[in-house]
C-alpha cells in the first residue's frame, strides 16, 4: 500500500514539475511574441516567477526553457547585487565641445549581453535582493531599457525565489510592485 502511495506522490510530483515548467515557457512565448510585435500590451507584461525551496529545480527549469527557446540564459544572483550591476555604474566625462561634465553608464556583462543578442535575463533570488535593486529589475521589466538602450527583441525575463513570508515580503511596497507583476 505504500509503495502506491508513493508512486501517486511521484507521479504529483512530475505534473507540478511539468506544469511549471509548461507555465515558465508559456510566460517566455508570450514575453517574445508580445516584444516581436511591439505590441502596447507588452508593457507591463507579467513576468514568470519560480518560488520554491532550495534544490526544488528552479534554476533546472530555466535553463531548460532557454535551451528550448535557444535563449543564452543570463544568471544575476540578486542577494549579492546592487541596483548599478542591473542599471550601469556611472562615469562622469567631460564634453569636449562644451567643456561640461557628462554622465554615461557602463552596464555590466549580463545586461550587455541582453540587449545585442537574444537572452533569458534569470533573475535568482528575487526575496534576498535589497529593494533597490528590485526597484531596478521592475523599470527594466516594464521598460524593457536600461539607461535609454532597449533589450534585444528576443530577449526575455523570469525570477526565482524562496518562500518567504508573505505578510513580511508584502510590507516593503517595492516587493509588493514586484509581486503585482509576476505569475
Amino acid at each position: 500500500m505504500a509503495k502506491a502511495k508513493t508512486e501517486t506522490t511521484d507521479k504529483k510530483q512530475v505534473t507540478v514539475s511539468t506544469n511549471t515548467t509548461l507555465l515558465l515557457k508559456l510566460g517566455l512565448q508570450y514575453q517574445l511574441e508580445s516584444a516581436q510585435s511591439s505590441s502596447p500590451d507588452y508593457a507591463g507584461a507579467l513576468l514568470p516567477a519560480l518560488i520554491g525551496p532550495t534544490g526544488s529545480g528552479k534554476t533546472q527549469r530555466v535553463l531548460a526553457a532557454g535551451k528550448e527557446l535557444d535563449l543564452q540564459v543570463v544568471r544575476c544572483l540578486l542577494a549579492t547585487r546592487l541596483p548599478e550591476d542591473i542599471g550601469g555604474y556611472p562615469r562622469v566625462l567631460v564634453d569636449s565641445e562644451y567643456q561640461k561634465p557628462i554622465t554615461e553608464f557602463i552596464l555590466t556583462r549580463a545586461v550587455r549581453h541582453a540587449i545585442e543578442r537574444p537572452s533569458l535575463l534569470f533573475f535568482d533570488e528575487i526575496d534576498k535582493a535589497r529593494p533597490e535593486v528590485v526597484a531596478t529589475v521592475l523599470t527594466l521589466m516594464a521598460d524593457r531599457t536600461i539607461e535609454g538602450e532597449m533589450l534585444h527583441p528576443r530577449s526575455v525575463m523570469a525570477a526565482a525565489g524562496q518562500p518567504v513570508d508573505a505578510a513580511s515580503w508584502l510590507s516593503d511596497e517595492t516587493n509588493k510592485a514586484f509581486s503585482a507583476r509576476c505569475f
